[in-house]
């Protein structure tokens, strides 16, 4: 969506990209700042794979589940992996939630999980380059919480427990261990519900490959960005104070036509055959 593809765009600096790497690319949307020639998509669905080679130079159909993505695969053509990480040095995920058949490894950590999403992230994140920045767009448990309570203290606590339940503090642990997670926010379905999806996200912002200094989100929970205006103070500054870049980067948000541009349709795709389109 519309703003899930601006916001990535600002928060890691797309349009600085030398190599930009979607792994569940669908149309395009999350690649568009960045430079034409620097976009590597991986996208499983025939139809939207064959569209992606208008926009990317580099397109694979690679079913992470099925063990066949390496981070080889985020690679352009004429690029060489680095030889800490991989060669992207912008990466944006936007993957479908869900749960696995069966846990899959998070490897090099010993740990396994059955969410679809975290599994998709960590796998993308193995080819990003020591100094790259990611951005992944998760879903918050903040949704089952807030139906369960309308008592902010009590909330705070359930949604601290939910960031430290067993399987997803595994993931979490693994993440903030090995990369540098410089931002953690959420975002209510509310602002962007017109555009398909309502679930609230997980904004999570990585520079560069080594361990957070930001908190664990159990022990320090994601701000909470319930409106236009604060995100786009928060774009503001992310993206350094420069003059009227936040107010572009949301804009508005339901305009398609200008995110797409040239007839260009946005949206994420399915990841894995057989699953709904978000």
């Amino acid at each position: 969506p519309p703003i899930k593809a601006r916001g990535s765009g600002v928060l890691i600096g797309m349009d600085s990209a030398r190599r930009a790497f979607d792994p569940t690319a669908g149309n395009g949307a999350l690649l568009l700042s960045a430079p034409a020639e620097s976009r590597a998509a991986n996208e499983i669905d025939p139809a939207r794979a064959d569209f992606l080679k208008s926009v990317a130079p580099s397109v694979r159909q690679k079913d992470f589940t099925a063990g066949d993505f390496t981070a080889g695969d985020a690679d352009l053509p004429s690029s060489q992996p680095s030889a800490a990480g991989g060669s992207a040095d912008r990466i944006a995920v936007n993957p479908p939630f869900g749960r696995l058949q069966k846990p899959l490894p998070l490897e090099g950590t010993g740990k396994k999980t059955a969410q679809l999403h975290h599994y998709i992230a960590w796998k993308a994140l193995a080819s990003m380059s020591f100094d790259g920045k990611a951005v992944l767009f998760l879903p918050s448990p903040k949704q089952a919480i807030f139906q369960g309570s309308n008592n902010g203290e009590q909330q705070a606590e359930l949604l601290a427990r939910s960031y430290n339940a067993p399987e997803a503090r595994s993931f979490w642990s693994s993440l903030y261990g090995r990369y540098r997670v410089t931002g953690h926010y959420t975002i209510p379905g509310s602002l962007y519900a017109g555009q398909g999806a309502s679930w609230p996200l997980d904004v999570v912002v990585i520079e560069g490959m080594g361990p957070s200094t930001r908190p664990l989100p159990a022990a320090q929970l994601p701000e909470w960005y319930e409106s236009y205006d604060k995100l786009k103070g928060l774009l503001d500054e992310r993206n350094g104070h420069r003059t009227g870049v936040g107010a572009a980067a949301i804009g508005s948000v339901n305009d398609r036509s200008a995110e797409g541009g040239a007839g260009l349709a946005l949206g994420a795709g399915s990841f894995a055959a057989g699953r709904t389109e978000r």
